[in-house]
């Protein structure tokens, strides 16, 4: 069984830091714990994974929080007039995002972006090799447990792929569904208000942004067919 507390309390000791932010994605957090808990009926290895999975997410939302903080600046980046891509799975949706995310007047979150966002203790803006580090591990790590994902999805860490991945820092995203059963966290995440994830997700763009000097004079091209159920909050 995954205790929400301790899971908190591992991500507040690997950071040092104590903000996670809004208190309704604490809401989405506790919905999935409980349900991942009750009804995901998980092996040992599989709730060993996810432990790992969201201690890491909770790390992430405390360091960028910390970010906000001590970079106010961060949310006056502009995001002008960003490309979204909402097509269906399995319609040629990735491939058209990474073709038009290949334009060198255009930029997109890449994978191992998706996966650790806020930068680390001690890393300066443009450097974050110890993540892209982490972000190909991850890649190669499921290449080798799962082959044939391959064939569903063009697994690249340094590839544009789906800000889903983003919004799983709200704990608002159908990712976790992906993964196991969990029906009471399915409907939490249907009943929300998603412009709070929205807004989040802006905000961890203009980061991303910010992080990588010269990418504010670019386009963002944005892919997930998870936005389709929420073209308004777009």
């Amino acid at each position: 069984m995954l205790n929400p507390q301790e899971l908190i309390n591992t991500a507040k000791n690997q950071t040092n830091l104590e903000n996670l932010g809004n208190s309704i994605f604490l809401e989405g957090f506790h919905s999935l714990v409980n349900s991942i808990n009750n009804e995901a009926d998980l092996n040992e290895i599989g709730m060993q994974a996810q432990q790992h999975r969201i201690e890491g997410i909770l790390a992430n939302m405390l360091r960028i929080e910390e970010a906000l903080k001590l970079n106010p600046e961060i949310v006056t980046q502009k995001i002008e007039a960003p490309v979204v891509i909402v097509g269906l799975p399995r319609t040629g949706s990735t491939m058209t995002h990474r073709l038009l995310a290949a334009d060198p007047n255009h930029t997109a979150m890449l994978w191992w972006e998706g996966r650790y966002p806020a930068m680390l203790n001690g890393e300066s803006r443009g450097h974050p090799e110890e993540r892209m580090k982490l972000g190909k591990a991850e890649v190669e790590a499921v290449m080798q447990a799962s082959p044939e994902a391959l064939t569903i999805h063009p697994w690249d860490y340094k590839g544009a792929d789906e800000e889903i991945l983003l919004l799983e820092h709200t704990f608002f995203s159908t990712v976790p569904e992906s993964f196991m059963r969990l029906p009471s966290y399915s409907k939490w995440v249907e009943s929300q208000d998603h412009i709070h994830a929205y807004a989040q997700l802006k905000i961890m763009l203009q980061y991303l942004q910010w992080q990588n000097p010269g990418r504010e004079s670019k386009r963002w091209v944005l892919k997930s067919p998870h936005h389709l159920g929420f073209i308004d909050k777009l």
